[in-house]
């Protein structure tokens, strides 16, 4: 299995952003969407929870759609952080 940890952390924020520019727009407008994904993909280099997830997706022989779900869910949680 081989995924491109940017390109779908990037449709992740892509997918949510509109949500979170409607609950946070003055942030949102101060934002640069892609410094988001950029940081938003070192922070899933480096968060043991989502490592610890993803092994077990791969250990468990998960597909490519069960990580990109795990990858939506930290994504989506990390974005909340962000406020």
């Amino acid at each position: 299995m081989s995924i491109d940890l940017k390109t779908e952390v990037a449709a992740v924020v892509a997918i949510r952003w509109d949500d979170f520019a409607r609950r946070h727009p003055n942030l949102a407008r101060v934002i640069d969407q892609h410094l988001v994904v950029e940081s938003a993909v070192s922070h899933l280099r480096t968060d043991p929870a989502y490592q610890h997830a993803l092994a077990n997706a791969r250990s468990a022989g998960a597909g490519v759609e069960t990580v990109v779900t795990i990858i939506d869910k930290f994504v989506s949680v990390w974005l909340e952080k962000l406020v």
